[in-house]
């Protein structure tokens, strides 16, 4: 059975922020941050201290700490919904 790793965002402030990118951005932003809930550690990823780690997504920085989830993760495809829908993406 594959490990599972649990996506959060830190804090509201973060999805604010991820929802005033341009939408190609945001798009390719909550995209990558989605994808650690499968691949924690992707090729290109730099380890920061002793479970932190950056990944580059063009000019902008995502910086986690991936975390074993010990029971059922909240769906990913919810949490992409739930950024999406809350308010659009700048043009």
């Amino acid at each position: 059975m594959p490990l599972i790793y649990k996506v959060e965002l830190a804090s509201k402030r973060v999805e604010k922020q991820i929802l005033g990118f341009p939408r190609k951005d945001g798009s390719r932003i909550t995209k990558a941050i989605l994808n650690l809930g499968k691949t924690p550690r992707p090729y290109g990823a730099k380890k920061l201290a002793a479970d932190v780690y950056r990944i580059r997504i063009g000019r902008y920085r995502i910086i986690y700490e991936p975390r074993l989830c010990s029971k059922k993760p909240r769906d990913s495809t919810r949490l992409s919904q739930d950024i999406q829908n809350k308010a659009p993406y700048r043009n």
